[in-house]
C-alpha cells in the first residue's frame, strides 16, 4: 500500500509561506528571472508612464484632472468594479486637478491629499470615477481595434 501525503495546515518555515508554481517547459522563462537578468538579451521595450488630462462634462465643464493611464491592470479593475475598494484605487489614478475651488472660492487640496476626496462634493467624485471608467473603456476599445487589424 502506498503512503498518502497529508496536506500541511501550517505555513512552512522560511521566506515564502506558499507554494510557487514553476513552468519547466522548454522555452518558457519565468518573469522574475527575466527581471533579474541584465545584458543585451534583456534590453527590450520599456513601458513609459503615461498621464492624460481628462475633461469633465456639464455641470462641471472646465474641471479637468490628470489621470494615470498606464496604471497596473489590477488598479483599473478595482476602479471598474466600484464599491469600497474603488476609492483608494481611484486616488492612486487621479494625480492632479486644474485648481478646483469650492462654492465659496476656497481651493480644494491637491488630488494626492486624502482630504481632497473628503471635501469635494459626492457628485463631483462620482463624475471623476465615471470619467476614469470611460477612459478605461476607451483603452479597451483601442486595444480591441488594434487586435482586429
Amino acid at each position: 500500500m502506498t503512503q498518502r501525503s497529508v496536506p500541511r495546515l501550517t505555513a512552512p518555515e522560511g521566506e515564502e509561506p506558499f507554494t510557487r508554481l514553476v513552468d519547466r517547459r522548454p522555452g518558457v522563462v519565468a518573469a522574475p528571472a527575466l527581471a533579474r537578468e541584465s545584458g543585451p538579451e534583456n534590453d527590450g521595450p520599456r513601458v513609459r508612464r503615461r498621464e492624460d488630462w481628462v475633461e469633465l462634462a456639464e455641470p462641471y465643464a472646465g474641471f479637468r484632472f490628470r489621470l494615470w493611464m498606464t496604471a497596473p491592470t489590477r488598479v483599473w479593475m478595482t476602479v471598474g468594479a466600484g464599491g469600497d475598494a474603488a476609492e483608494p484605487a481611484l486616488r492612486s489614478l487621479v494625480l492632479a486637478h486644474n485648481g478646483w475651488r469650492d462654492e465659496d472660492g476656497a481651493p480644494y487640496p491637491p488630488a494626492d491629499d486624502p482630504t481632497f476626496w473628503e471635501l469635494i462634493p459626492t457628485e463631483l467624485a462620482a463624475l471623476v470615477l465615471r470619467a476614469a471608467q470611460v477612459e478605461l473603456g476607451r483603452l479597451g476599445e483601442a486595444l480591441g481595434a488594434s487586435r482586429r487589424r
